[in-house]
């Protein structure tokens, strides 16, 4: 479903309920009072049937972003804690050798 904004003189008018009738399409008579209010009656007349506005998509969109990164930190902290585990569990079992502290700082 779409919602259009027309402006229209008064045969057009005629025409247009003619037309709008003859294809069964749901016509709202905005008054010329009104007419500023439009647009907004229009964005919220989409939201009924699942559409957003650009902005609210780009939001949700921004969301949905953030939401995907904040999951991947968390996943890669995860893996590589349990990583750690395992390597811990090695030199406990005398499989491994960790490096020390010290050697750890001369790397940086």
């Amino acid at each position: 479903m779409k919602t259009y904004i027309l402006s229209v003189d008064e045969s057009q008018e005629s025409a247009l309920k003619t037309l709008a009738k003859a294809l069964r399409i749901d016509l709202k008579l905005i008054n010329e009072a009104d007419e500023d209010k439009a647009p907004s009656m229009a964005m919220e007349e989409g939201k009924k049937y699942g559409r957003l506005s650009e902005m609210e998509t780009l939001s949700k969109r921004s969301k949905a972003k953030k939401q995907v990164q904040k999951n991947t930190a968390k996943e890669r902290f995860l893996h590589e804690l349990k990583e750690s585990v395992k390597e811990v569990a090695l030199a406990k079992k005398g499989k491994i050798k960790l490096q020390t502290a010290k050697d750890f700082l001369h790397e940086l």
